[in-house]
């Protein structure tokens, strides 16, 4: 970890390197962005399979994509999670030993922007200050359980094209746990994934639109942010939250992972109808792995990040 400075009595940490995509990936920026030609992918529903392996019922076993606008991930992982009491439980503290916020234009308010001009609304539940806390909560416990044992926590700040960023955390591969349910999962991705939680008062019956609805569309766009954050932090400098990567970037080809885990604060407000054959109990935990393009969240992050970037509006930050 970086040498924390002292100033007016505050532990500071050292600000991180200001990325460029042309800097990080040793590509041109595109000159047409408004060009690009947004690529397409068949949708395939998902099969419900109920598939018990250990404290996870997986409802998944094959590839699924979406026919959406882009970020569009693909599905190569989908189960429930249980928590039993006797399940072990360890504090994690975070890698980052403060949470101060940076000063300027964060990711967070880009896409709000971005999600109020697509679909004229904003519709994160998550803004109300009461369910950020107990978002914070639910994420500082989930973290500590054994399927995140390899997983640092609040990784720490991103900052690229002058757009900051901070993961809820970041999984080295293979991660045994995930593997333990997926055998193949790591396979033709970057040896890493970006870990996002989520904890949410929407109904769950739209759970399998998860990348399509209008209501999470906001969490896609998060995560291509982060995972385009982390590439880049890896490919310029070869470390981040003290995983090191080296790697020659393959924009064309290279993939990386990601593990989106919702809480379902009253799963789908109809106890027992939506998930046939599995008992339905609130909260209800939900877990998806999506596999992402970089190719694509490139694409994605010219044609409507930087779009939208100098109309967002800086925070002041606590720094």
């Amino acid at each position: 970890m970086d040498k924390l400075k002292i100033k007016r009595g505050r532990k500071r940490q050292e600000q991180p390197p200001r990325l460029t995509l042309a800097g990080s990936l040793n590509e041109p920026k595109p000159t047409s962005p408004d060009t690009m030609v947004v690529g397409s992918l068949q949708p395939v529903d998902l099969r419900v399979i109920g598939v018990r392996a250990g404290s996870a019922i997986l409802l998944f076993n094959g590839p699924t994509t979406a026919n959406k606008p882009y970020p569009t991930p693909t599905v190569v992982g989908h189960y429930l999670q249980e928590v039993f009491p006797n399940v072990r439980w360890k504090q994690k503290s975070p890698y980052v030993e403060n949470e101060e916020r940076s000063p300027g234009v964060h990711l967070s308010g880009v896409i709000k922007l971005l999600m109020r001009r697509m679909s004229g609304t904003f519709a994160l539940d998550e803004a109300l200050p009461e369910r950020v806390t107990l978002g914070m909560a639910f994420e500082r416990q989930w973290m500590g359980y054994p399927w995140h044992s390899g997983t640092v926590y609040q990784p720490g700040p991103i900052e690229l094209e002058s757009i900051h960023m901070t993961p809820d955390g970041i999984t080295k591969l293979p991660d045994p746990y995930l593997t333990g349910l997926y055998p193949n999962i790591c396979e033709n991705h970057l040896p890493w994934m970006i870990e996002e939680l989520k904890l949410t008062y929407y109904s769950s019956k739209r759970a399998d639109s998860i990348i399509s609805a209008v209501e999470f569309q906001g969490w896609m766009h998060q995560i291509a942010g982060y995972v385009l954050g982390t590439y880049c932090m890896f490919a310029s400098t070869g470390t981040y939250a003290g995983l090191t990567n080296r790697f020659k970037p393959n924009i064309e080809k290279d993939r990386v992972l990601s593990r989106l885990t919702v809480c379902w604060v009253n799963d789908s407000y109809s106890f027992g109808k939506s998930t046939p054959g599995v008992i339905e109990k609130t909260p209800k935990y939900e877990v998806w792995v999506f596999s992402w393009s970089v190719k694509e969240i490139l694409e994605w992050w010219s044609t409507h990040v930087l779009k939208f970037r100098d109309e967002a509006t800086p925070e002041k930050g606590t720094i």
